[in-house]
């Protein structure tokens, strides 16, 4: 029963040593002074010594001063404090060295941080070094985390046997979409752009939602609402952040969108696209469009695709039929 009691308690104790040895600290410093501590570099996992734990980022080492007890000095060559001897009797912490018939005694080494006092030198494998960013343990103090609400104007009404939407209808309606941007979520993968590898190389750091909104962003469909913190360490800052858009399914949609709010009062002043947390992605009622004067709306964006994507079907069509006519002459 003993051995069963010694057993368990033994077992406990690695546990708690396992626990208090995985303790998650970290750490990060703004080196680029862009608000934000996403980029490579800018995070780090904090190094454990025996004074503490040392932020290795913006670690600078410590300068060394060496000092005797009272009534002696450093000698360089010996690395010992020594002091006169009077009759053998040496003083205060030093002791007699018959064959130099000298006092001595071991140098006092200080350490000092120079970025200031109130920093404390760590030893980190034989070099003491300070930092001025503090380490923070995420098991205890967990990272703050924030969204953006993806859920508005969704196709989720009732509608008839034919499909007929029952409710209100919104022409131009929009969605939300967001995407993070490099920071430690994303392992410092850019998640707003699809351009950065292979849909599965993107897919393994970013969600497919992220590769949706980018496509929809890149062909011109979606407007730019902002940019926010979508998880911020306590004490060291945002290390992720994330852009949030309304999409459209088309550019044209996006396009009398932009514009045509300016036009209503319900949209005054700036068209109430909403915040990051709350975006406004909302499309005109009926009544709505029908108030819309489209000769006050510019379309030469979208006019400039048509009549390039239309010169480029004559090309192919152009091409297509000297194919066909070099087919038939063999």
């Amino acid at each position: 029963m003993k051995i069963k009691t010694v057993l368990i308690i033994t077992f406990a104790l690695i546990l708690l040593h396992s626990q208090s040895y995985a303790a998650n600290y970290v750490c990060g410093q703004d080196l680029n002074n862009d608000g934000d501590i996403g980029e490579v570099g800018e995070t780090a996992q904090c190094v454990e010594t025996l004074e503490g734990q040392l932020c290795l980022i913006g670690s600078v080492d410590c300068n060394t001063s060496i000092s005797c007890p009272p009534g002696g000095s450093y000698d360089a060559i010996s690395k010992k404090c020594r002091a006169l001897a009077e009759d053998a009797l040496c003083p205060t912490e030093y002791t007699y060295n018959q064959e130099t018939s000298q006092c001595e005694a071991e140098p006092i080494t200080t350490y000092s941080c120079p970025l200031s006092p109130q920093y404390t030198c760590m030893n980190n494998n034989g070099t003491n070094q300070c930092s001025a960013n503090q380490c923070v343990d995420l098991d205890t103090n967990p990272p703050e985390e924030d969204s953006s609400d993806q859920t508005s104007y969704q196709n989720d009404g009732q509608v008839d046997d034919q499909g007929n939407c029952l409710g209100q209808i919104y022409i131009f309606n929009g969605k939300p979409g967001e995407c993070r941007t490099p920071g430690v979520n994303t392992t410092f993968f850019n998640c707003c752009s699809n351009n950065e590898g292979s849909f599965l190389f993107f897919k393994k750091y970013c969600k497919e939602e992220e590769w949706v909104t980018n496509a929809a962003r890149d062909a011109d469909r979606c407007h730019y609402i902002d940019e926010y913190c979508k998880n911020e360490w306590p004490i060291v800052g945002c290390v992720q952040e994330a852009k949030v858009y309304c999409c459209f399914n088309s550019k044209l949609g996006r396009i009398i969108q932009e514009q045509g709010r300016l036009q209503l009062k319900k949209f005054a002043p700036d068209g109430q696209w909403g915040s990051t947390e709350d975006p406004n992605c909302v499309g005109f009622t009926p009544e709505e469009f029908q108030m819309l004067d489209f000769s006050k709306i510019d379309l030469s964006e979208y006019f400039a695709d048509i009549q390039t994507k239309a010169m480029q079907q004559i090309q192919q069509n152009m091409q297509d039929k000297i194919n066909e006519f070099y087919q038939d002459t063999q």
